[in-house]
């Protein structure tokens, strides 16, 4: 693999939204010279249409050849070490938000969730949690639940747009 980091620093803020109501930000991490793929990390607000979505971010590995193609999204933290850098990972959480940011301004959702990918993450990893959570307290929204599964290991929010 001939994969070289190159990330899209000055992404485009304006969110897409799919026929499901689904709002997305994408921006560049790199590319792959010898697959012809790019790598992208995408922020979603997915929507069953109540006015309670769910927040994903993931990296999205797209096909140069088929503009149309991707390879799914991958959550996992073997794939971020991959594509962001030890160095970048701080400045690559601070585009989620700032994409998270604008995607709840234009959709004003009145509950987010978010769940971790992995089960029984180490405290280290929640520290991308807990800043979306400040984040989302900045953005107006109260954190109504915060636990871990006893069953599954993962982790789950809800925040609730604050009455005040």
């Amino acid at each position: 693999m001939a994969y070289k980091l190159d990330i899209e620093w000055d992404f485009d803020r304006e969110p897409i939204c799919d026929a499901f109501g689904t709002q997305s930000i994408s921006f560049v991490l790199g590319y792959d010279l010898v697959l012809n793929t790019t790598f992208f990390m995408v922020v979603r607000l997915t929507t069953n249409g109540d006015g309670l979505y769910d927040l994903r971010f993931g990296i999205e590995e797209r096909d140069n050849d088929k503009p149309d193609w991707t390879y799914g999204t991958a959550y996992d933290i073997e794939e971020s070490k991959r594509r962001i850098p030890a160095l970048h990972r701080s400045a690559v959480l601070d585009m989620v938000i700032s994409a998270l940011e604008v995607i709840i301004a234009k959709c004003t959702p009145k509950k987010v969730t978010m769940q971790s990918y992995h089960r029984n993450i180490p405290e280290k990893a929640m520290k991308k949690y807990i800043k979306i959570s400040e984040n989302m307290k900045k953005f107006g929204y109260d954190t109504m639940m915060n636990t871990k599964d006893g069953t599954s290991g993962k982790y789950y929010w809800l925040y609730e747009k604050s009455k005040s």
